[in-house]
């Protein structure tokens, strides 16, 4: 029986993944798109091969059980043929339609853009959405690196090997397991636009019961309500990437916090005029700073801490005034 990935051995797994999809294009990348596919679905996934003059007909590649097909474009560049990926999606769709309808009814058609993490475009979705209401029957729905990750991750260890082509590193033989999860979500944030995530003016109503249940001092409460306000950040992060990157990277924190606040626990004398909450706070920011950080990183780490404390991913989940607080 094939034995279940550990946690690290999937973070392992993604990191060479996404390598492998970052470098993959035109047919490289629908050849691994193949790979995953026929991982998940075995032979209830039919892959399309070019034929002569008739081509593919639209089609590389369907589940003729459900009626769905999948027509694959990986540009090198994503954001130079959005207009190009629109018109083939749209081009594409008619073949189909001649050529495949009366195999199989189409019922579900997804185009599968090589996005390089970068989202869904505007003019792809805009595409789809037309063909859907041209065609009420089918289903129409982009397919992007996420979606392709988000299949990969929860395969099989036998599966996941079979799409990267060799055994996974061992974790106990890498010196710091953290494969990029954190590191990757601050580089989001420092690179992203200032206007990429509007300024949330105001806050969730129990933001400041939270604060004061876990009897912070004003300037961490001001750190927390300026990160919140541009909590969007995070969240753009998250659109472009899979379920299992959010799931690891609370994760993440979650154990980096109560290793964080039981060091703080365990400390016997405080420095004058800190109380305990607020240097467990300020250890917990820090464990999140790269090493050698910048301003700019650490004002990333401030928009993740507000996100979470706001969120209660991190700090007591049981914000209510009858439970301890999550540092006492």
């Amino acid at each position: 029986m094939d034995q279940a990935l550990t946690q690290d051995e999937r973070l392992i797994a993604r990191v060479l993944f996404v390598n492998q999809l970052l470098k993959a294009n035109s047919q490289a990348f629908q050849q691994f798109f193949w790979a995953v596919m026929r991982a998940k679905y075995s032979q209830n996934f039919i892959d399309i091969r070019p034929q002569g003059l008739f081509g593919d007909g639209g089609n590389d590649g369907y589940l003729p059980a459900d009626g769905h097909y999948f027509q694959v474009y990986g540009p090198v560049d994503p954001q130079e043929k959005v207009t190009e990926a629109a018109k083939k999606l749209t081009d594409d769709f008619e073949k189909l339609k001649t050529s495949w309808n009366q195999i199989t009814t189409i019922q579900a058609y997804s185009f599968v853009f090589n996005d390089k993490y970068e989202g869904t475009f505007v003019k792809i979705a805009q595409a789809l959405s037309e063909i859907e209401k041209a065609n009420p029957t089918v289903r129409c729905r982009p397919f992007t690196a996420a979606h392709l990750e988000n299949i990969f991750i929860n395969l099989p260890a036998d599966g996941v090997r079979s799409v990267l082509g060799m055994l996974l590193p061992d974790p106990a033989k890498i010196i710091r397991v953290d494969y990029g999860v954190l590191k990757e979500v601050i580089t989001h944030i420092m690179s992203s636009p200032s206007k990429a995530a509007p300024t949330r003016f105001g806050e969730l109503p129990e933001l400041g019961e939270k604060i004061r249940l876990n009897n912070l001092c004003s300037a961490w409460a001001d750190l927390i309500r300026k990160g919140a306000r541009q909590s969007g950040h995070v969240d753009n992060y998250f659109s472009k990437n899979s379920t299992f990157m959010r799931q690891a990277l609370r994760d993440h924190l979650v154990e980096l916090y109560r290793q964080v606040r039981d060091a703080g626990r365990s400390i016997l004398v405080l420095p004058d005029g800190i109380n305990r909450e607020d240097l467990i706070f300020e250890n917990f920011r820090q464990a999140l700073l790269p090493m050698n950080a910048t301003v700019a990183a650490e004002a990333a780490v401030e928009v993740l801490v507000g996100y979470y404390f706001e969120t209660c991913d991190v700090f007591d989940p049981h914000a209510d005034k009858d439970s301890p607080n999550a540092s006492a």
